[in-house]
């Protein structure tokens, strides 16, 4: 998926998600939990890289 895709499905801006990925800021507990389910893995996997 795109960046743009990710974010229309969170329904944030894509500036907000590519700010995520480049650790500029960081998600809230409800958009770790929707990442989790768009990517199929868990909240820990996501934080601590344990794919």
């Amino acid at each position: 998926m795109t960046q743009k895709q990710v974010a229309l499905t969170l329904g944030v801006v894509e500036s907000c998600y590519a700010n995520w990925e480049q650790g500029r800021t960081e998600p809230n507990i409800d958009m770790l939990r929707k990442l989790g389910g768009i990517f199929d893995v868990s909240i820990d996997e996501l934080l601590n890289g344990n794919i």
